[in-house]
């Protein structure tokens, strides 16, 4: 499943998600920036680590039609031919949190037929991530095999398998990954350098929340080994671990 990149380079797009935060006064507050730092995403757009966190912490102040943030069109998501792609359709805004969501997976991902598709509750979205999240979350589905069936569509087992093989073929280790629950709420996550040898992870630390994950982002980002997708893939983790932060149903 994809990597949440918010497309927020437009300023005009940039602006309205500023005002609907608050303005660029709350928004400094938020961020602990500056506010002339703010009055320059209005003009340059929201860097994405900073857009990913507000998606996270504020779904409901997002339009999922598209009128407000186009956060996941086909153009906003990196390396798309060779992603399992989140939509309803390449070209046109995805459901947003608390939808039942349509995942469509392109021919470069499975390597055989295009445009199969499956209803899916989008709280669920970080199990793969294009390889870049691994997640131990279960994955319901709505619709049983046989309506899927009945549509012309692939059961959800097999289309999660291919998708996943190829994934896994092409990607041995993740960027971040989910090491378990603790019973206190928390998650134990492991973050790793893909530029070094060996399997163990480079990074790890317990989160239990976005307030955590933004002061992760802050210590992080000036890394150079943290890359963007780094930082997508966390954020994309966030919402699945914490689904009753981000708005995502069962």
């Amino acid at each position: 499943m994809t990597t949440l990149i918010p497309c927020t380079k437009d300023a005009e797009q940039a602006s309205a998600l500023i005002d609907a935060l608050g303005g660029t006064g709350q928004v400094a507050a938020l961020c602990s920036v500056r506010a002339p730092s703010i009055s320059q995403w209005r003009k340059r757009g929201i860097p994405r680590p900073w857009a990913l966190f507000f998606q996270a912490k504020f779904p409901e102040k997002f339009d999922h039609a598209g009128k407000l943030t186009p956060l996941m069109r086909r153009d906003a998501i990196a390396r798309p031919k060779d992603r399992v792609r989140w939509g309803k359709d390449g070209d046109h805004p995805a459901c947003g949190n608390g939808h039942v969501g349509v995942w469509r997976y392109e021919r470069d991902a499975l390597g055989g037929k295009p445009n199969v598709q499956i209803r899916r509750s989008p709280r669920c979205r970080a199990d793969s991530c294009g390889g870049f999240v691994q997640s131990e979350a279960t994955m319901p589905h709505h619709e049983s095999d046989a309506n899927l069936l009945g549509q012309g569509l692939r059961p959800y087992g097999d289309v999660m398998q291919d998708a996943l093989a190829h994934i896994q073929d092409r990607h041995a280790r993740p960027l971040v990954r989910l090491q378990e629950r603790l019973p206190d709420g928390r998650i134990a996550v492991e973050i790793y350098d893909r530029t070094r040898p060996g399997n163990e992870p480079t990074y790890d630390f317990y989160c239990s929340g976005p307030q955590q994950a933004l002061e992760w982002i802050q210590q992080m980002s000036g890394k150079r080994w943290i890359t963007t997708e780094h930082l997508g893939a966390f954020a994309t983790l966030m919402l699945a671990a914490f689904p009753e932060v981000s708005g995502a149903s069962a």
